[in-house]
């Protein structure tokens, strides 16, 4: 099955789903709607002549929409081809950072706010230690993309980190490291906990946080305070997941992940994944309109930073259609 028969599923089946009363948002509505006119002609086309023989082929227009699983391999790989020139002869590491679920109604409620602390907390975490003569010496260049979902298109707030294991130093020399990640997790985990908690605590004395009714009872001090030592006692261990030999090997992996959408099509034959609160693969019938479309689509799943470092320099601003947003920032110096 490819992504056209995906937007086959929309186009047999949206009307019927909406009729059938279905709570459907605003951005859902635009979502279904820019799945079902991609490519199709309805969003104009464009011409290609041969100069030589005066062959002429047209090509319908994509609708470029973050979720369209249509849009997102030719917009990956423009990515990944642009990311290639800022190559250097270094390993480069794969660093997972994950929130605990217990945050998730109070993260869910300041999504803005607390997306960008989460951003600051890694990037500040990975640059100051990076830093230290006892770990690399050098600032390294880092690029963050933060996922909002897991496989089975539940909350899941993590931020994947692709670190050179390489950087300038004070007196703007390179640094390599060896082929081993440089930073002890346990003083990673504590040094990231320890700033999140921190600013996020001071926030709420501030008055910076909503407190929705799922977070009602955190607007009593003593429930903030216990609610804040429990998260202190948890893990929050990050997870170093892969190590690359070069940059072209990290950027294809991480590529996967910042053009990775909720709807696609995964396995074999004609499984297609299900949107609800559990992903579920069904077997579809041949193409006799026996699909189901749920609501659950997010609005933006990724945001991606850089780090601001000679070795790793990203001028160009994202699409903006992708809900992307890109800052640069480096140790010593305010990430906002």
């Amino acid at each position: 099955m490819s992504d056209l028969k995906i937007q086959k599923i929309w186009q047999c089946s949206f009307d019927s789903f909406l009729s059938s009363g279905h709570p459907v948002s605003d951005i859902q509505k635009k979502v279904s709607h820019a799945v079902m006119r991609c490519k199709s002609g309805a969003l104009g086309a464009n011409a290609c002549q041969c100069t030589e023989c005066g062959h002429t082929e047209f090509h319908n227009n994509s609708c470029r929409n973050r979720n369209c699983p249509n849009c997102q391999a030719v917009l990956k790989e423009i990515w990944v081809d642009k990311r290639r020139e800022e190559v250097i002869d270094a390993p480069y590491f794969h660093v997972v950072f994950t929130l605990p679920h217990e945050l998730n109604p109070l993260i869910y409620c300041n999504q803005k706010l607390l997306y960008g602390l989460f951003h600051r907390c890694c990037a500040e975490t990975l640059l100051e230690l990076s830093y230290d003569k006892k770990y690399l010496g050098a600032t390294p260049g880092i690029i963050q993309v933060l996922h909002t979902w897991n496989q089975e298109i539940g909350y899941h707030v993590h931020m994947h980190c692709i670190v050179s294991g390489g950087g300038l130093t004070y007196d703007k020399k390179i640094r390599r490291s060896k082929n081993k990640f440089f930073i002890p997790v346990g003083v990673l985990r504590d040094k990231f906990k320890g700033k999140y908690l921190s600013q996020l605590d001071s926030m709420y004395r501030k008055g910076q946080i909503v407190l929705s009714s799922s977070c009602e009872k955190l607007r009593n001090s003593y429930e903030w305070k216990e609610f804040k030592n429990n998260l202190y006692g948890k893990g929050w261990c990050p997870y170093i997941k892969e190590t690359f030999n070069g940059f072209g090997n990290a950027l294809e992996y991480l590529g996967r992940y910042t053009h990775k959408i909720a709807i696609s099509r995964h396995g074999k034959g004609r499984h297609i994944l299900r949107q609800g609160k559990k992903a579920r693969r069904v077997q579809a019938p041949d193409h006799s309109g026996a699909y189901r479309i749920h609501s659950e689509i997010p609005d933006a799943c990724a945001s991606i930073r850089f780090s601001e470092d000679p070795l790793l320099w990203f001028p160009e601003q994202p699409d903006e259609e992708k809900k992307s947003e890109t800052h640069f920032y480096s140790a010593g110096t305010p990430a906002f």
